[in-house]
């Protein structure tokens, strides 16, 4: 976990170095705080896909937009995340096995998944600027997802690097000057599969500030 940070916070200074070009007022930053939920919505049905059920109140997010002119009505930009969601699956539930490559596992579980994505992203706004704006956006890039089951004193984890994508909806709320708004946003999160790990897929449900 801790080389796969150190990879991405490198990342993010390697794409902030080479947009050091461009005009501090083109570009928006903003924070979000993240909650998160797998099958608890409709659109997961897969068992690898459902590894955990319950929803998430732990997550952060970073966001940077390079918007080309004031008027302009779309952005192009990045984002880094952090979501973490876990479940406890009591001995006798239904969810208390879980299979992993070579093993059944039954018994009381604690499950964790830490999911970080880091990605590119567009978006297209709706309304003027000055106003509420609603938006649709892409994100694609990589997720690095680790998945851990603690019985007793025994943990098995698996971590991997996965492409992905995420289309979002959203709505930028002004606050005045200096340029403040708030952002809402919702994102479903699409990593596809790899290293023996089925497709991992959660929604995000994100809310925040932006700055220019």
């Amino acid at each position: 976990m801790r080389i796969a940070i150190k990879g991405i916070i490198a990342s993010l200074v390697l794409v902030l170095a080479t947009s050091g070009e461009a005009k501090a007022q083109d570009w928006w930053w903003g924070i979000t705080y993240n909650m998160s939920a797998t099958s608890s919505l409709p659109a997961n049905s897969n068992s690898d896909i459902n590894f955990i059920e319950d929803y998430s109140f732990r997550g952060i997010g970073i966001e940077a937009r390079y918007v080309p002119d004031r008027n302009a009505k779309y952005s192009i930009g990045f984002n880094f995340g952090w979501n973490v969601l876990n479940e406890k699956n009591d001995f006798g539930s239904e969810r208390n096995t879980v299979s992993l490559p070579g093993a059944d596992i039954t018994g009381t579980q604690l499950r964790f998944l830490n999911s970080i994505p880091l990605m590119a992203n567009a978006a297209y706004y709706f309304g003027d600027r000055g106003g509420i704006r609603p938006y649709v956006g892409i994100n694609a890039g990589t997720y690095y997802i680790e998945r851990r089951v603690e019985i007793g004193v025994s943990a098995i984890t698996q971590d991997n690097w996965h492409f992905g994508w995420a289309p979002e909806v959203g709505l930028v709320v002004p606050l005045g000057r200096p340029e403040v708004a708030m952002l809402f946003t919702v994102r479903y999160n699409w990593a596809f599969s790899a290293g023996g790990t089925g497709d991992q897929k959660y929604w995000g449900f994100n809310i925040g500030f932006a700055y220019r």
